[in-house]
């Protein structure tokens, strides 16, 4: 029994030593989260987040208003009710969280799995210095002019970006409003093939010298002349008319080498993807055989796999 209440004695002594070495622990993490003015730092964030939120449906709004100008006070008066919710989000945020239950039940015991003793004493030594105290004031500033400046960075690039995008939008639209056009064009010689004497129709070279050829046909309707980047395009026909070629010069206007010739003989290579809009689009006895591949599942027909 003696023996018994000894061990029980020295059990309940170390730990109630362990006990008393981590409150002292905890204790000493605790004053160095205050030093390091992790509270404020914590605010600072969760309003910084909450702020740009707000500045986005904002921004949003102001799209809106520039699209559609005949909503703008209908714009104006929910900026006013998002701007109110936005004050009122703030006020609810800090009266449901208990920033020392948050520094006791997340930070602390963060800082005590990550740090030793000695690591702790150490940082409380330099966080106890006329520089660390001149850091923890300034540090609301520094985040508030680094978040500033790093928004202004990323904006300018985040415009490019949305730029670059609406020119790809833009240009895969032009290519197939240009591979319609072409199409409808297609028809239309293969219609004269039909109707028109060979050597009329072999001078053909454009859809301006098409134009009186389809009215003695009496083809309806009327042909667009230009690529939707509003030049114009080239038509090549054989000198029996049999064959046919339309050409775009694409995004860049340049015609490559090889589109404005055809082979005397047909070939029925597959339908050549191009990387990028700058590519040439070429039609060749109605199956388009050089074509951007970005709008490869936007036609169907009028290819060769």
């Amino acid at each position: 029994m003696r023996r018994l209440l000894i061990s029980a004695s020295i059990l309940l002594a170390f730990t109630a030593s362990a006990i008393a070495q981590s409150e002292t622990g905890q204790s000493r993490i605790r004053e160095l989260v205050s030093l390091m003015g992790q509270d404020a730092a914590f605010r600072l964030a969760v309003e910084t987040i909450l702020n740009q939120q707000h500045e986005a449906g904002l921004q949003q709004l102001d799209r809106m208003a520039a699209q559609s100008p005949e909503n703008a006070a209908l714009v104006e008066e929910r900026k006013k009710q998002q701007t109110a919710l936005h004050a009122r989000v703030l006020a609810l945020f800090w009266k449901h969280i208990d920033l020392d239950a948050f520094r006791d039940e997340v930070i602390v015991p963060l800082y005590d799995r990550h740090f030793t003793d000695d690591e702790v004493d150490a940082l409380l030594q330099f966080y106890r210095t006329p520089v660390a105290r001149k850091l923890v004031g300034l540090t609301p500033e520094l985040m508030r002019e680094s978040n500033e400046a790093t928004t202004r960075f990323f904006e300018a690039a985040a415009e490019r970006v949305r730029q670059e995008i609406d020119e790809d939008v833009d240009d895969k639209t032009k290519v197939l409003r240009t591979v319609a056009e072409m199409r409808k064009i297609a028809t239309d010689i293969e219609y004269l093939q039909i109707e028109t004497e060979p050597g009329l129709l072999s001078r053909a070279s454009s859809v301006e010298e098409l134009q009186p050829l389809r009215e003695a046909a009496k083809i309806r309707g009327t042909l667009e002349p230009n690529d939707a980047w509003g030049r114009p395009f080239v038509i090549l026909l054989s000198e029996d008319a049999e064959r046919y070629r339309i050409v775009s010069a694409g995004a860049d206007g340049v015609f490559e080498p090889d589109s404005r010739t055809m082979s005397a003989t047909p070939a029925e290579p597959p339908t050549a993807w191009t990387d990028g809009y700058d590519a040439d689009i070429i039609s060749e006895d109605g199956t388009f055989t050089r074509l951007a591949s970005a709008v490869r599942g936007n036609i169907h027909g009028s290819i060769r796999e």
